[in-house]
């Protein structure tokens, strides 16, 4: 009979935490979820000179069951020298978000894409024609990021990778950043989830062991 007992207690303890499982990964998966296309490298530049420009376009995907706003943010990785002098052009059809030095671009915030929508953003990086040769022989690596805010504060983060150089080598200082993707939360819940279980187990298999010893006496 004790068995019996503990046999219901293990199946329900296990059906259960399947249940809290899916539940956590439907949550993940389908309340927010952004893709972004290309999902690696958008910029990667060799030998640019006063006077050039490079246009690249991420198309943001919304894959999940709500609506959402997102931001872009800009981050330096590499040469500042270079970085510093940069212009970059960002515009979604015919609106442009804004226009200037690369270093001074902070936040952009895009509102509201519907589930299923998709929206294409351009950006374009330009070598300002005034520079010298001082200029030349440098590199520098910078990453965009995208991050799509949710209900309940619940945020999906995507890194794409710029890189521009304006040698003959195609040398970069910076290398290749992660692209890494933020469900940290849900990650730490699993991680307590099977912590749980695993202490479970211990219980029952130490009662078990105390009950067989007493089963002999």
């Amino acid at each position: 009979m004790r068995y019996k007992v503990l046999l219901l207690l293990i199946l329900t303890f296990v059906f259960t935490w399947f249940g809290i499982h899916r539940q956590f990964i439907a949550y993940a998966d389908d309340s927010l979820s952004m893709e972004i296309t290309p999902n690696k490298i958008l910029f990667d530049i060799e030998n640019m000179k006063p006077g050039d420009w490079a246009p690249r376009t991420v198309e943001v995907t919304n894959n999940g069951a709500n609506s959402f706003d997102y931001s872009v943010v800009l981050k330096n990785k590499g040469s500042e020298k270079l970085f510093n002098q940069l212009d970059i052009h960002v515009n979604s059809g015919n609106k442009v978000f804004y226009e200037g030095k690369l270093h001074e671009f902070k936040q952009l915030t895009f509102q509201d894409l519907s589930p299923s929508d998709q929206q294409e953003v351009t950006f374009t990086v330009r070598f300002p024609e005034h520079l010298g040769n001082n200029y030349q022989a440098l590199n520098t690596t910078f990453s965009l990021v995208f991050i799509a805010e949710g209900e309940g504060n619940s945020t999906d983060e995507q890194h794409i990778v710029g890189k521009v150089n304006s040698d003959n080598n195609g040398n970069n200082d910076g290398g290749t950043l992660p692209n890494t993707a933020t469900n940290i939360f849900l990650y730490v819940t699993l991680g307590f989830i099977f912590i749980a279980i695993g202490g479970f187990l211990y219980l029952i298999i130490r009662m078990m062991k105390r009950m067989n010893v007493s089963s002999k006496l």
